[in-house]
């Protein structure tokens, strides 16, 4: 997590397009000299079908044939409730484009 101490792990579900995806999302601070950044991470996984979460990836995922780790993380300047987050606006457009790539359709 490089130098990141994360606190409370939780679960955002994003809805688009009629499905929906599990993210964790978590916020962080990094010291850096003389002052401390504050952070808010969402991670997942996609293996073809759907962007998932797991406590266990390598048992959860083990019979997929590919499997794609996606990060999002945002430097936090001001405090934003988790419903507010911008990433949310970017996730909720982003994954649908990003799984047609990944699915081998055009964009």
């Amino acid at each position: 997590r490089s130098g990141h101490k994360v606190g409370k792990i939780s679960i955002q579900e994003v809805k688009y397009d009629k499905v929906s995806a599990r993210l964790f999302t978590a916020d962080a601070t990094k010291d850096q000299a003389a002052e401390q950044k504050k952070f808010r991470i969402f991670w997942c996984w996609y293996d073809g079908n759907r962007w998932e979460v797991a406590d266990n990836p390598r048992a959860s995922f083990a019979s997929r044939k590919a499997l794609f780790k996606f990060y999002v993380v945002r430097e936090v300047t001001s405090e934003i409730p988790l419903e507010q987050d911008p990433c949310l606006d970017f996730l909720r457009q982003f994954l649908p484009e990003a799984q047609k790539v990944l699915e081998g359709g055009s964009v």
